[in-house]
């Protein structure tokens, strides 16, 4: 048989149970925030693959324009429409560097820099009187981060010293 409860029993009885039910909710509360959270970070590393592929698709089509400006004609062109072709090609190099860089990509630093098996692909190792041991001579191609992460390792020649 149930007991019956005084007025102060109920009303203890009444406040332990609004306490469990506002901590369930408290804690449903904070259940949906760490979901919120946990699917905000997903998404942002997925946009960050996402830019990651696509970035790394483009750099051979950056690389081979920076080859080609590498390569035009030093001297001004007697030809002021080839010329002004030239000029153009050099500041849509400037302005799609501009764009990647403004996604977050970099370019990693070479000449001159101690060799970094992480950042560069040695294709060569050349004796040098005036170079230290293991460090990069010359940029053959560029290399690229994005957030710290190696995009394309730069390839450059590597000093081995004497």
């Amino acid at each position: 048989m149930a007991k019956k409860l005084t007025a102060e029993g109920q009303i203890k009885e009444l406040a332990a149970r609004l306490a469990a039910e506002t901590e369930a909710k408290l804690r449903l509360a904070a259940e949906v925030v760490n979901l919120q959270n946990r699917h905000l970070a997903q998404v942002t590393e997925l946009g960050k693959r996402a830019l990651a592929a696509v970035l790394t698709d483009l750099l051979p089509v950056f690389d081979h324009l920076l080859l080609a400006i590498k390569h035009q004609p030093s001297a001004k062109s007697a030809d002021p429409a080839l010329q002004k072709f030239l000029d153009g090609i050099s500041q849509i190099d400037k302005q799609l560097e501009q764009k990647l860089v403004g996604l977050g990509l970099q370019r990693i630093k070479t000449a001159g820099e101690p060799f970094n098996h992480d950042h560069h692909e040695a294709i060569s190792y050349e004796s040098s009187d005036s170079v230290p041991a293991e460090t990069v001579i010359d940029e053959v191609e560029s290399g690229w981060l994005l957030d710290e992460q190696v995009l394309k390792p730069a390839k450059v020649r590597v000093s081995s010293g004497q």
